[in-house]
């Protein structure tokens, strides 16, 4: 099933299996049609998309409650604004928001200043999320619908370094669980997992020369090897970046994945 699929399933909140060998997904997002089938892609030529297509290459949802009469609002937008350009988008976060303008001017006018998407729909997502004043963020799994903060805009002031985590790899399981760093490969269509793992030297080997644990050294492509514990990692392909002591190196390994393999964690 593709992941424009599962998109739109969790935001039905409705639970779907992904196959023979898959847990079929229970979304903690109840609201039905929470986000309706298309959303604003500019506040310029008024353009718009197919929810689950805009969505596709996405991991977090973060609900933007904001409006134009609104003081806070219109501090916080451009700091949310600068930090979206610079990372956000390029983690697979996007942010869609949700208008409290009083008029239809006033929300065109206030989203023409924003570079996300922004929700079209009637349903009251402010009473859903109990959002109580804004500038409110909220932040949502994009697989399950669960909630991950209701504290984006904290979030976004203190701007620390995003975890992710894998997740859901049924024919490499070693991963999951896995503390990562992400880039979207656009060429690829995939997005990118940097992964650290500390090995001891004599369970590395160069890839190239073969040369044994004794010849180790920074930026070498090395290859895993002699792991009687977990047979599954002998083999993977890596480079080191830091020796950590005399008998310990960290190898970064690079994964594509899909964006439902990849979950926020604070």
């Amino acid at each position: 099933m593709n992941l424009s699929l599962v998109i739109a399933c969790a935001l039905l909140g409705t639970t779907i299996v992904l196959g023979s060998t898959e847990e079929p997904l229970r979304y903690a997002w109840g609201a039905p049609h929470a986000l309706g089938p298309e959303l604003l892609i500019d506040g310029v030529k008024k353009n718009k998309g197919n929810t689950n297509e805009l969505l596709a290459n996405v991991n977090t949802i973060a609900l933007y409650f904001s409006a134009h009469w609104c003081p806070p609002c219109q501090q916080f937008t451009p700091i949310l604004k600068k930090l979206y350009e610079q990372s956000w988008k390029k983690q697979g976060i996007e942010v869609i928001f949700i208008s409290g303008d009083r008029t239809q001017d006033e929300f065109e006018e206030y989203y023409k200043t924003m570079p996300w998407l922004a929700y079209l729909g009637s349903s009251d997502l402010n009473k859903h999320f109990n959002v109580q004043g804004i500038p409110s963020l909220i932040l949502l799994d994009a697989q399950t619908g669960s909630l991950i903060t209701k504290d984006g805009r904290e979030l976004v002031m203190r701007n620390p370094a995003l975890k992710f985590q894998i997740r859901g790899l049924k024919n490499q399981p070693e991963w999951n669980g896995k503390e990562c760093s992400i880039y979207f490969d656009a060429e690829k269509n995939k997005w990118v997992a940097i992964v650290k793992i500390q090995f001891k030297p004599h369970n590395l080997r160069a890839v190239n020369d073969n040369k044994d644990c004794s010849d180790l050294q920074l930026s070498m492509d090395v290859i895993v090897q002699g792991i009687m514990a977990k047979p599954e990692w002998n083999g993977k392909t890596g480079e080191i970046v830091d020796k950590v002591a005399e008998d310990k190196y960290i190898v970064l390994f690079q994964l594509r994945l899909s964006a439902k393999n990849l979950q926020l964690v604070l």
